[in-house]
């Protein structure tokens, strides 16, 4: 439900053809062999300039993928910089290659993606809430159309307000009730 909504949005501002966004549902016991070649083909074939993939592994993070400039940014609502576990970059970057096969490119003129862990500040509220600053993360990201250095872009220094989480929920909401 949650990239339905941001879907309408980013079909709304003119960029639907340049972020993708992966549903949580679908990579959620990430390592699997059906994950990973899902993740390789939506990254591969996708064409776009980003892939937003928020995910909920001990607590909501969001990744950031940028094939096109070899990045992987990893947000994460906790306040620590936490990164995946080891299986998932693995299959990240396989992701990637095959994203630089597609397109043509040279493996030897192909770095290695960049995983960058920007400080995001702590968001002071239960587990079930981090999704709605990941959903903030991600709307910010579409309306800023940022496909690049998001850490530069946003500020990761203070929390978000209560006005932001509730424009969030409000946003959510309308597009829940669309679709009922």
């Amino acid at each position: 439900m949650m990239c339905r909504c941001l879907y309408g949005i980013l079909k709304s501002l003119g960029r639907a053809d340049r972020y993708g966004l992966m549903c949580p549902l679908n990579i959620q016991t990430h390592g699997n062999n059906e994950d990973m070649s899902l993740i390789r083909n939506i990254i591969g074939e996708g064409g776009f300039d980003c892939f937003l993939l928020p995910f909920y592994d001990k607590g909501w993070e969001l990744m950031a993928l940028c094939p096109k400039f070899s990045c992987i940014t990893w947000f994460s609502c906790t306040g620590k910089v936490k990164k995946p576990k080891k299986k998932f970059p693995e299959m990240i970057e396989t992701a990637f290659e095959t994203y630089h096969v597609v397109k043509g490119m040279r493996s030897n003129t192909v770095s290695k993606p960049k995983w960058v862990y920007p400080k995001c500040c702590k968001q002071d509220v239960g587990d079930a809430e981090f999704g709605l600053f990941v959903m903030r993360h991600m709307l910010e990201i579409i309306k800023l159309d940022i496909a690049n250095s998001f850490e530069k872009a946003l500020d990761m220094e203070k929390p978000y307000s209560s006005e932001d989480i509730d424009d969030v929920r409000r946003r959510w909401a309308e597009c829940f009730l669309e679709v009922m």
